[in-house]
């Protein structure tokens, strides 16, 4: 839900995140609601309907996100408040694709068993993306907090309880 949180306070902070971003990111936050919803199978090979639907829930975690990291990067560029993340949503973007890449190479054990020998880091990969995909909303959190913070400020000002107010906030 945080995310979509986010999302919207960046709405409301002037950034365009219509169609792609704005898809790929709730679609993104509904995949982890998704995987927490479905248990995996406690089983070598899923065999329920909550299995595959974790499975799925899974894929879209691990892919989603950097494609809509790097769908927004433009649009964040787009506004001057926003630009000074850009690189950072982009950098933390495209490490949690190449990991995902690395994730979906390690699952050809699977097919091919033994080919990577007994060393299994798919755990460790899928954490990992998860990682950068947090370090992505926290990065624009974050800078969502810079940019609203002077704004919110300014009206808590406005709004003092018990003070009679010109409209005028002195610096």
């Amino acid at each position: 839900m945080g995310v979509l949180a986010v999302l919207v306070g960046m709405a409301w902070a002037g950034v365009r995140l219509a169609g792609r971003p704005g898809l790929l990111f709730t679609v993104w936050a509904l995949c982890l609601v998704a995987a927490a919803v479905f248990p995996i199978d406690d089983a070598p090979m899923i065999s329920s309907f909550a299995g595959w639907a974790h499975q799925f829930a899974g894929a879209g975690i691990l892919a989603l996100l950097s494609f809509a990291g790097l769908a927004a990067a433009p649009r964040l560029a787009e506004n001057p408040a926003w630009r000074p993340v850009v690189g950072t949503v982009r950098t933390l973007s495209t490490v949690a694709a190449v990991l995902a890449g690395a994730y979906v190479v390690s699952r050809l054990d699977d097919v091919f068993p033994g080919l990577f020998g007994a060393v299994d880091v798919g755990g460790f990969l899928q954490r990992a993306v998860l990682a950068f995909d947090v370090g992505v909303v926290t990065a624009l959190a974050l800078h969502l907090v810079r940019v609203s913070w002077p704004a919110v400020r300014h009206r808590a000002a406005l709004h003092v309880p018990g003070k009679a107010h010109s409209g005028h906030v002195p610096p």
